[in-house]
């Protein structure tokens, strides 16, 4: 079962003022972006409400009380909205983090914060052997600001009003109960002070809050070492390191790499980040204390973790090496936990067996950024003094999430049966399996999802199932299980047709193919609504937008359709037109009725096969009529009624026609005849 895992370990008997190393994500000079908040109070009591403003405009911020060197992943997952320092049971200095975005850019701010949860001041004890005796330590320390304290030491209360000592008492090797309260302070907490209960020294193990231990270790991101240490205040401890050899006690001789007192300290990188070294601490000057005085503390050891396969998309790979201790050995390995940490927070992902190195975690989604950590967990005893400590690997972050620079290829947008269609070719540079292709649509105002398309389909086309009452924009793009989004396609406008109502055709300029370029447009006649046969074509410049029809090719009804051509071949069809066409007869300005083949009858010409009924008059230059045609194919052939030929001149004719879609035309004007 999954469980829930904050990555820290609170050390509230604690809580020194921590040394920040450049570790830090609060350090400046670092990836982030300053952010900015303000503390109602920054000296509190730990029931105290704490009001936090957001001083920077930071979006959606995060804030964590007890920062100790996280990364950026851990604190989102660890922190929330309010503070709450409810749980600290003694009194000490917290570093604030405040983690978010602006601009599109991550942030941090850290500030410190004084937390008491009474009067108890800040203090450590030893207990000594032979003789017995308790010595409390009150240290300088910015939360012992008292003017003096009082110590209680199983119910005798001794009073004291210098500050910075070292108070010793004799007791018996049995249980002790120890308060020390610090009174004249700048601030009073109405909680009461707390007290510590001092067991008595046994072989096999006793619970001694201020003797010296690595409560954890952690491997940063640089491989470097943050070690979080206890120890008595005001004593020095060396750190002792060396490599694992698989022996069950440190090497004799070994030379201190640092000295420090209790607190958090990053030490230098390992001399090979790939194997593990152990670490341990003791006082760097002895104490007269018996059994304790010079204790050192058990040893913890890095755990290295890398991965060993490059991570798909649904599973990331770990490999760690971590030191598992021996039945003989002093320290005593308690569990392992594989934990990971996504913007869902933080979990326990698996309990593993001390000899396992490896874990695949079989993710269900990728669309996060996945980080790990190994957790070794041990306890013992150590020189009659029980220890625990925990040893984190470096983590080890997958990141699913691309910004993917590419998107379909080709796309382009013709119209079928009134219905706009979308086809492209699948280009891809996700290293993620496709998920799915998307159409988006031009809503007045934005691009909105119209329609996906299942990654396995073929072709990749995709239909606007709207009728198109005119040109429509488009452009697709991709996603892959991850949810990463390719950028857009080019922009893509459907070749909308209208007419004017003249036998003129009208249609946009908009350009339907992505990547290309229009070469030339070609209008398609069809005869009355059936567009399987065409009955001519008539090409069109790549900057011409409207055409005017031949009416002599229709007989009543005719339907249009726009052809565009790109430069790289692509074809995008317009919307089909079906309309009456107005019909349009013309007559000839002159005629040569000379018997040549050429000219020889005053006809008209045009949309001849759509007359219904005809009639025409011819009047001499002196306004007699001499002649009436009714049939408009032969016209008239130049002879006067009694069968002369008509002199050269100029004649009038009067034109009345009605055509097969009910068009009534009159024309009437003049002609010169010749020979």
């Amino acid at each position: 079962m999954k469980a829930c895992y904050r990555i820290v370990f609170l050390f509230l008997h604690l809580c020194p003022l921590f040394t920040l190393s450049a570790q830090s994500i609060c350090a400046p000079g670092g990836p982030y972006r300053e952010g900015g908040f303000s503390l109602s109070s920054t000296d509190i009591c730990h029931d105290e409400t704490v009001t936090i403003t957001n001083t920077a405009a930071v979006e959606n911020p995060v804030y964590y009380y007890n920062y100790r060197g996280e990364s950026y992943e851990e604190v989102l997952a660890l922190g929330g909205a309010t503070l709450d320092f409810s749980k600290v049971t003694k009194p000490g200095i917290y570093q604030v983090i405040q983690v978010g975005k602006k601009d599109g850019k991550e942030t941090v701010k850290c500030q410190e914060v004084k937390v008491r949860n009474s009067t108890t001041a800040v203090f450590s004890y030893n207990f000594c052997t032979g003789p017995n005796r308790i010595e409390v330590i009150i240290p300088t320390h910015p939360l012992n600001d008292y003017t003096g304290y009082q110590i209680d030491l199983n119910g005798t209360v001794y009073l004291d009003r210098v500050k910075d000592f070292v108070y010793s008492f004799p007791v018996q090797n049995v249980q002790n109960t120890l308060k020390v309260t610090g009174t004249g302070g700048s601030k009073t907490c109405t909680s009461a002070p707390s007290a510590t209960i001092i067991p008595p020294f046994n072989n096999n193990g006793r619970d001694y809050e201020y003797y010296p231990e690595i409560k954890e270790l952690k491997m940063l991101e640089n491989k470097s070492i943050r070690i979080d240490f206890q120890g008595q205040y005001e004593q020095t401890y060396n750190f002792y390191r060396y490599p694992n050899l698989g022996i069950p006690s440190p090497p004799p001789g070994l030379t201190p790499i640092r000295s420090a007192k209790p607190g958090t300290l990053v030490i230098d990188t390992p001399p090979d980040t790939t194997q593990v070294y152990c670490y341990y601490i003791q006082p760097n000057t002895p104490a007269n204390c018996g059994a304790f005085s010079n204790l050192r503390s058990a040893y913890i050891c890095s755990v290295p973790l890398k991965s060993p396969l490059p991570s798909t998309s649904r599973t990331n790979y770990l490999e760690w090496k971590a030191y598992t201790a021996s039945a003989t050995d002093p320290i005593r390995f308690k569990s392992m936990e594989v934990i990971r940490v996504s913007e869902g927070g933080s979990e326990i992902l698996a309990s593993v067996d001390k000899d396992k190195r490896t874990y695949q975690d079989d993710h269900k989604d990728c669309s996060k950024k996945y980080c790990y950590r190994i957790r070794v967990n041990y306890a013992g005893v150590n020189n009659g003094a029980n220890y625990s400590g925990t040893s984190l690997s470096n983590q080890l972050c997958f990141d699913h999430r691309l910004e993917l620079t590419d998107y379909p290829l080709n796309a382009f947008v013709t119209t079928k049966e009134q219905k706009n269609l979308v086809s492209f070719e699948g280009s891809k540079d996700s290293p993620f399996p496709l998920d799915r292709w998307e159409l988006h649509k031009w809503s007045g105002s934005e691009y909105t999802l119209l329609k996906t398309l299942n990654a396995g389909a073929s072709p990749l086309v995709m239909e606007d199932e709207k009728p198109a009452p005119q040109s429509e924009k488009y452009k697709v793009r991709y996603a892959d299980e991850c949810e990463n989004l390719s950028a857009f396609s080019p922009e893509i406008s459907s070749v909308f047709l209208d007419e004017d109502g003249d036998n003129i055709l009208d249609w946009t300029g908009g350009n339907p193919f992505a990547g290309g370029n229009i070469a030339k447009y070609e209008v398609i006649y069809y005869e009355g609504d059936n567009t399987t046969n065409p009955l001519t074509t008539r090409p069109e410049s790549a900057t011409t937008y409207s055409h005017t029809i031949s009416s002599s090719s229709f007989t009543n009804m005719g339907t249009f359709v726009v052809k565009a051509v790109s430069t790289d071949g692509r074809e995008s069809f317009s919307n089909p037109l079906t309309f009456a066409i107005k019909g349009s007869l013309y007559l000839p300005t002159a005629f040569t009725p000379n018997g040549d083949p050429f000219n020889d009858t005053f006809a008209v010409k045009g949309s001849l096969g759509s007359i219904k009924t005809f009639h025409m008059e011819i009047y001499s230059p002196s306004g007699q009529k001499i002649a009436d045609i009714t049939d408009p194919v032969k016209g008239w052939d130049g002879k006067l009624p009694n069968g002369d030929r008509a002199i050269f001149g100029s004649y009038l004719y009067i034109l009345k026609a009605e055509m097969a879609n009910g068009q009534m035309l009159n024309k009437n004007g003049s002609f010169v005849l010749l020979y």
